[in-house]
């Protein structure tokens, strides 16, 4: 069992049905044959049918009564696009709307559809276009803040600014898309979690931004482990936390390109290392967690020590064999450890992730689509957070995009 010089031991315990609008024609000799048009269909969309009658401009008999010249598929498309765009009503009362004004007979057998004006949009990213069953339950704000932020056409902006300085440009929270993350996101998302956690009322969380953490190791000025307790201490407060009732604080780590967390415990002398990863053949635990866990040992201690909130003051580090860690991917750690610092309260090796065992090509193949769909939905919770100053800013140019 593998030991620092400071004592420190490793534990290595283990929508259905389609609504069709019938419309029956009576064409003149001139007029070109019936035709049904079907509007795109979109995953999760209810499919809408209409019949129309292709460029017919001559007289058209609709239920029987004769009619003014009506171009029956402009009317159709009208009323569909006034409900992707318009408020809550049904597809029908906007078809009738549509037909009343240029005479034709309403259309009386209702059957409310889902409003389909949260559920399409036309993507122009082409990451969400090729990935749509992503954001299949997302909300329409979600759809579009995404589409705007995921598209490479858009001016390089600002689009996330807090008031702790947490700052994310446009190309950072595009690493939501696809490779490594920006560790700007984790700091933004340990706001987030810090302001859910206030309504828990069994264990309480405190997270550490990332930046914070790296910002913990600079030794270049003034004492070390003071400059750690400061920062700490600030960290916590503005998560608006009772250090007295902390039962643990997590901090991510990015050391070597790589994410992982190291949870200390005020409740006993656990600290658990959270990692995705493997340790590689001829790396120790010592070896790639050595030098990090010991400063964060020296620091963590002597924050304990100054607001009084330990009755520890050594902590064993046990290294977490959750059954969905691997190897065989080197780029998503920063996703894993989102959704650990979301989901983990001290269970230990095992709890509930969203991640399917690793144990099968099957598996590891169900945890790609995870991650895939988590970071859509980690990027549509940042940008639309409370804690964006520019949230209103980016949706207007969001659905200004749209309209492009």
């Amino acid at each position: 069992m593998p030991s620092f010089d400071i004592g420190i031991e490793f534990n290595m315990s283990q929508g259905e049905g389609t609504s069709k609008v019938d419309v029956e024609a009576a064409k003149t000799e001139t007029a070109p044959d019936v035709q049904d048009v079907m509007t795109e269909t979109v995953d999760g969309v209810e499919d809408v049918m209409i019949d129309t009658i292709a460029g017919m401009t001559e007289t058209v008999s609709v239920d029987g009564e004769v009619n003014g010249n009506v171009e029956v598929a402009e009317v159709a498309q009208m009323a569909v696009e006034e409900e992707v765009t318009g408020d809550d009503g049904e597809v029908n009362k906007e078809i009738d709307n549509k037909s009343e004004s240029v005479g034709l007979k309403p259309y009386t057998r209702k059957r409310k559809l889902r409003k389909l004006g949260d559920s399409i949009v036309n993507y122009r990213s082409p990451f969400l276009k090729n990935n749509r069953r992503l954001c299949k339950e997302f909300s329409r704000d979600e759809k579009i803040v995404l589409d705007w932020g995921f598209s490479k056409e858009v001016e390089k902006d600002c689009v996330y600014i807090d008031e702790e300085g947490v700052f994310i440009t446009h190309e950072e929270i595009q690493t939501l898309q696809e490779g490594n993350v920006d560790n700007s996101i984790i700091d933004a998302f340990t706001k987030i979690l810090n302001d859910r956690e206030e309504s828990n009322k069994s264990t309480k969380r405190a997270f550490i931004a990332s930046t914070q953490v790296y910002a913990m190791f600079d030794f270049a000025s003034g004492d070390p482990i003071e400059n750690m307790v400061d920062r700490l201490q600030k960290e916590i407060n503005d998560a608006a936390a009772d250090v007295t009732k902390l039962d643990m604080i997590l901090f991510p780590i990015h050391n070597h390109e790589h994410y992982y967390i190291y949870c200390f415990y005020t409740t006993n002398n656990i600290v658990d290392v959270i990692d995705n990863r493997m340790l590689p053949d001829g790396v120790s635990v010592e070896d790639k967690y050595g030098k990090t866990l010991k400063k964060m040992h020296e620091g963590f201690k002597a924050f304990c020590e100054k607001v009084q909130i330990s009755s520890t003051t050594s902590w064993v580090p046990r290294i977490l064999y959750m059954p969905w860690r691997h190897n065989s991917n080197h780029v998503d750690c920063g996703v894993y450890t989102l959704r650990h610092l979301e989901t983990f309260r001290g269970q230990g090796h095992v709890w509930d992730s969203g991640f399917a065992t690793a144990a099968t090509n099957d598996g590891i193949k169900a945890q790609n689509e995870t991650i895939q769909k988590m970071r859509v939905m980690y990027a549509a919770q940042v940008l639309l957070s409370k804690f964006n100053k520019e949230r209103e800013n980016i949706l207007k140019k969001a659905k200004d995009y749209l309209k492009m």
